[in-house]
């Protein structure tokens, strides 16, 4: 059967014992087989059917559904989640496979989705080691490729080979893709990759800083993964009166330091004290760091600065919380009606008033605190209350808003029904956005809304909107009569050519907008592709393949009052760059490198391997630039190259280090915080890398 989606109201108090009736509709039975290269049946194999990516055309409740193939590589599954799909299919020993864009013939009989072809899977193997070169046992390793399959459930993998110890360990598709773990010798294979198709695997082992390895080929060499050994933090989070806190959270925050590099990993972790209190953290980067504990209804502590060595425990450390005060209170309307789901907030805790709008806030610190009241229907309060032991209780009077209503029509003023709506604040004091439907004469209205200034906007399917939606200021009185004009929007299509069936599933199309807004459309799996709601005007069509070393694009005008444009995309044939990114003649991973045409004004960008190289295919000769960006170790770089035939580009950034002071010309005094900015001027004399550093509270950068 199908899905049905049937609105209930229940109001507050009441009760209707009156039964209700849901009607599902008989769904269609879907059918296919899935085969292997030679065309012989695959039993076992896992089968999703799913609703195509963007369309606007899904029934309301379509979920996946999953299929396991019998003897013969059938398989049949009841209730199709959409008009048009996406299938993906994966089994033990082959590389997952989707078609993407299948249509539903118009009907209700049988739908005969036709045969999946597998192909044999691909492997990648390593050792993982720590910086002395011992082997690491247990590392998981993992391939969160976006573009395969994620079933519900796992399944068994082909054992590891016997040229590695690897653990017995079932490897298996899990949430994220293919899953295995490192043996006795840190062997491991990775099963389930598809062939041809670069991917990234990511390694965690207990006590080590997790590593992220991007654009691995599948199949490639053996990889040599090397991990660092992480900090070691561990203790017990307790009252001032020794009673353990079971559930309370654990801040770590990484410190500037000396030797360290702040990438975007560092970031603050938490971690959650167990039974008896108790916590360990055994990932966190070494070096200078922040450590802070907070519970329910308790201060937080405060904060420990500590050094964390790599590899060594640190002593179990203590973490005393001291009980806050008590803010307790009902929030009422202005007729002394109780106002529920009011977000009362503090700097330090936050709660919602209940039914009868009484609340509680435990934790606060004692004295004086700024209190904020937050309802979409009605206006923001906020006032500076003293917490004190056994203090009064507050009463909160909230003033209601106002109705804001309007009508959403087309150019010639006809209404548009079911357009979305929305009213969103615009200032610092509204937080809040409301949203509404117009009705069958276009109308809307937002019955309730506090004082502020709002940006109102409304999206329909196959409409675009103006290139400005007004702001409208809310000040205690009703607005009526507001009007939004939509007016039809075109579409481009045509069809990717160039590519084979394997290609066209990893393959993404968009259009640029002169203004720089990007918009994705949809490829099917005979390569045809959509996109819908553009605007009139100029467009940069791009389709790209997943790891961006082979692009086709071309510029084409969507015309004011045309329904659509066609331009079809071919990948052709020309001119390879390719290359190594090395820093101080070691390989440089995990580098973007973008390429701008300074002829066509058009870009692509690549992520280099974990050996820094680097390809781009299908290059038009003429002139580029080629920017570098590594954010793990802050480096960036600008080039210039004319390309006349295929060339192979070996960059070895030298690595310099600016340092000094920020100093008062007055006082001669540090400068804390101020920053530093360092740009490179091209030959050219354009602008290239610009470089940017915060001093520290010495003044030092």
């Amino acid at each position: 059967f199908g899905t049905a989606e049937i609105p209930v109201g229940a109001g507050e108090g009441k009760s209707d014992s009156s039964a209700l009736e849901i009607v599902l509709d008989r769904g269609r039975l879907a059918t296919g087989r899935v085969l292997d290269l030679e065309e012989r049946p695959v039993p076992g194999a896992r089968v999703r059917i799913l609703a195509a990516g963007l369309q606007a055309e899904t029934p309301k409740g379509g979920e996946p559904q999953e299929a396991t193939t019998d003897s013969e590589g059938r398989f049949r599954k009841n209730g199709l989640p959409g008009l048009r799909l996406d299938l993906q299919a994966w089994a033990d020993g082959f590389a997952p496979m989707a078609v993407h864009g299948v249509r539903v013939p118009a009907g209700d009989g049988p739908v005969d989705l036709g045969d999946l072809l597998l192909e044999p899977e691909a492997i990648v193997s390593g050792r993982v080691h720590d910086l002395e070169g011992r082997p690491v046992e247990g590392a998981e390793i993992s391939s969160p490729d976006p573009f395969l399959p994620r079933p519900s459930v796992p399944f068994r993998a082909p054992r590891a080979s016997e040229e590695s110890e690897a653990s017995e360990r079932p490897l298996a598709f899990e949430k994220n893709g293919p899953f295995a773990a490192t043996g006795p010798d840190g062997g491991f294979r990775l099963h389930g990759l598809i062939p041809g198709r670069a991917t990234e695997i990511r390694v965690r082992a207990t006590g080590f800083l997790p590593r992220d390895l991007r654009n691995i080929a599948a199949p490639g060499p053996p990889l040599e993964i090397e991990l660092q050994p992480a900090a070691q933090v561990s203790g017990r989070v307790r009252t001032a009166q020794g009673e353990s806190l079971p559930g309370a959270r654990i801040h770590l925050l990484p410190l500037p330091s000396e030797g360290r590099e702040m990438a975007p990993a560092l970031g603050e972790q938490q971690t959650t004290a167990g039974q008896e209190g108790l916590f360990r953290a055994a990932e966190v980067p070494p070096g200078d760091l922040e450590i802070w504990a907070e519970a329910e209804d308790f201060l937080p502590s405060p904060p420990i600065r500590l050094h964390a060595p790599a590899g060594v425990p640190l002593a179990p450390m203590e973490l005393v919380l001291e009980p806050g005060g008590v803010l307790r209170g009902q929030v009422l309307s202005e007729d002394g009606e109780a106002v529920p789901k009011a977000l009362l907030f503090l700097e330090t805790a936050s709660t919602r008033s209940l039914r009868d709008g009484s609340f509680q806030l435990a934790g606060v610190p004692r004295g004086l605190n700024s209190l904020n009241v937050r309802h979409p229907s009605f206006n923001p309060w906020s006032r500076r209350v003293d917490v004190e032991p056994g203090g009064p209780a507050l009463e909160i009077l909230l003033r209601p808003g106002v109705e804001v209503r309007g009508k959403v029509v087309d150019p010639d003023d006809l209404p548009l029904p079911d357009a979305r709506v929305l009213l969103e604040g615009v200032d610092g004091t509204v937080n809040a956005t409301y949203s509404a439907r117009s009705q069958p004469d276009g109308t809307f209205s937002f019955p309730a809304v506090s004082d502020g200034r709002y940006r109102l906007s409304a999206e329909l399917p196959r409409f675009v909107p103006p290139r400005s939606f007004p702001e409208v200021t809310v000040e205690g009185r009703e607005l009526a009569d507001l009007e939004i004009r939509l007016r039809a929007g075109g579409a481009l299509e045509g069809r990717i050519l160039g590519l084979d069936f394997e290609e066209l599933a990893a393959v993404s199309v968009e259009a640029e907008a002169a203004g720089g807004e990007v918009r994705p459309g949809e490829i099917d799996f005979e390569g045809m592709y959509r996109l819908d709601d553009l605007a009139p005007g100029d467009y940069l069509l791009r389709a790209s393949t997943r790891d961006g070393r082979r692009q086709a694009s071309a510029r084409v005008r969507l015309e004011a009052g045309h329904a659509s444009a066609r331009r079809d995309l071919t990948f052709q044939d020309g001119l390879v760059l390719k290359g190594q990114v090395r820093a101080a003649g070691e390989p440089l991973p995990g580098t973007l490198i973008t390429l701008r045409d300074l002829d066509r004004l058009t870009s692509r960008t690549v992520e280099g391997g974990i050996d820094g190289r680097f390809r781009l295919d299908d290059l038009p000769a003429g002139r580029f630039r080629v920017e570098l960006a590594n954010r793990s170790h802050g480096l960036v770089d600008n080039r210039e190259v004319l390309l006349t035939d295929d060339r192979e580009l070996f960059i070895d950034l030298e690595v310099s280090v600016l340092e000094g002071r920020i100093l008062n010309a007055a006082s001669f005094e540090p400068v804390a915080g101020g920053q530093v900015v360092l740009r490179h001027v091209l030959e050219s004399g354009e602008e290239g890398s610009t470089f940017a550093e915060s001093a520290d509270s010495e003044g030092a950068f």
